[in-house]
């Protein structure tokens, strides 16, 4: 898979980063193990992997990991679903997705740019505010555009629990915002605030059917569109990227090179959002493929799961009280990595 087998002018550019760059070797030699057991199902995963499908193959490949460290066995026999995974004698079918850049959207791009100029504070923040919101219409066009597929009428799936694994992909740093724009869109909420007579924030969920951002309109609260009720749950991260696999690879040792890395980013505590850096390897955290993961529960499913499955992992599910669900002891929002080559 790492091997290249296509023409240079047609690799993806991070494909490019993973075999050219030398501070990607810690994710070149992790990937290129993994694939050893990763089964090509369809036939064409290098040549995706290498070329156009980049970050929907990485994105399975994290899948594959997560699954095999919460201790469940995994098929991939059919071209769809991408998984079936096994355990406590329940078999489940999983279907990657994820949310894709438009063609030729440069104004995107430029937005990024924007959001990423700490020197113009009012034009960052209208730029990330944008682009948060658009994460909801790319979110939820992705995983709509799943529904209509209609999985659960297969032979092979019917009568089996589905889940829907999305990760955002949709413009260069799509995986660097925060999930709170995605259980909005799954549960069918927009929270505002206002404050109370002492000036203290006061946060209101507000339920809504529509959606409308940059002229688009989605249905909202895709648990509670009828088709949803196929759908068990979603799972959910934005660690998908070759960061990621870079850290692991360099946490293990996974690597011919002198590559330091360095990790920084914002955590869950329950009194406020927190801030962590790191040296990868260092032994001061030790990540695993897990962490950054969410499953959310469905509250309409036909084919519930139990809790239990993915524990230790963050969940959320619904209760006659509200909303409620499973912290684990460290749950990074978002993270930045870098690097250095040293010799």
């Amino acid at each position: 898979m790492t091997k290249q087998i296509v023409e240079d002018s047609k690799l993806h550019p991070l494909f490019k980063k993973l075999i050219h760059d030398a501070g990607y070797d810690p994710a070149y030699q992790l990937i290129t193990e993994i694939s050893k057991e990763f089964n090509d199902i369809d036939g064409n995963l290098a040549q995706q992997f290498q070329t156009t499908g980049f970050n929907q193959r990485l994105w399975e490949i994290l899948l594959f990991e997560f699954f095999k460290e919460n201790n469940f066995a995994i098929k991939r026999e059919n071209a769809n679903p991408d998984f079936f995974i096994v355990k406590d004698g329940l078999e489940i079918a999983v279907e990657a997705v994820t949310s894709n850049p438009s063609d030729n959207d440069e104004e995107t791009e430029k937005l990024v740019s924007k959001a990423l100029n700490f020197k113009n504070p009012e034009e960052q923040k209208a730029a990330s505010r944008f682009l948060i919101d658009q994460m909801t219409i790319k979110i939820g066009s992705a995983l709509y555009s799943k529904l209509k597929k209609k999985y659960w009428e297969k032979d092979h799936i019917k009568g089996k629990p589905l889940i829907l694994a999305i990760e955002s992909f949709h413009h260069s740093h799509a995986n660097y915002f925060p999930d709170y724009k995605i259980v909005s869109y799954l549960y069918g909420f927009v929270t505002s605030q206002e404050l109370d007579k002492n000036g203290n924030p006061l946060y209101k969920n507000e339920f809504i059917k529509e959606y409308t951002h940059d002229g688009k309109t989605i249905p909202y609260g895709f648990f509670n569109l009828d088709e949803s009720k196929n759908i068990s749950a979603i799972i959910f991260t934005n660690t998908g990227n070759i960061d990621k696999f870079n850290r692991m690879g360099s946490q293990i040792g996974y690597s011919n090179k002198n590559v330091i890395l360095f990790r920084a980013g914002t955590y869950y505590t329950p009194e406020k959002v927190a801030y962590f850096q790191y040296y990868v390897g260092s032994g001061e955290h030790i990540e695993t493929w897990s962490e950054g993961f969410c499953i959310y529960h469905n509250p309409n499913a036909i084919i519930p799961l139990s809790k239990d499955l993915f524990r230790p992992n963050r969940q959320m599910w619904v209760t006659e009280n509200g909303f409620s669900g499973y912290m684990p002891e460290f749950y990074p929002y978002t993270s930045l990595t870098g690097g250095l080559l040293i010799g």
